[in-house]
């Protein structure tokens, strides 16, 4: 929630109503490593990946573009257009959440 609030106010675009299957900026790639990491550093984890990598990104859904919010408005002009043409950003076809000129909230669909 404070995530939203802070992309709100920086009129960052986020889908407002995520699902679980739509992508996020961390890869299954990147998740298996870690995964791997904690695992071999002997930390607990659950025995089938599968379910951890569903669950975490149906979680991660919910805050993704929210979180990078502040590190992609701390990028250069360059870096941010890099950012979301690689789907750093990428939300889905679901309403999302602007802010107009004068502040005010507005929903539209993007598709």
């Amino acid at each position: 929630m404070a995530l939203r609030r802070i992309a709100d106010f920086f009129n960052v675009e986020y889908n407002v109503d995520p699902q679980a299957t739509d992508p996020i900026s961390i890869t299954k790639e990147e998740f298996d490593g870690v995964y791997a990491q904690l695992a071999d550093a002997g930390v607990p984890v659950v025995a089938d990946r599968e379910p951890a990598w569903r669950d975490y990104a149906g979680w991660r859904v919910n805050y993704d573009a929210p979180l990078l919010a502040p590190a992609i408005l701390n990028m250069g002009q360059r870096q941010q257009k890099k950012a979301r043409k690689e789907g750093v950003c990428a939300g889905g076809q679901r309403e999302i959440k602007t802010m107009d000129l004068c502040g005010g909230l507005q929903m539209k669909r993007e598709n």
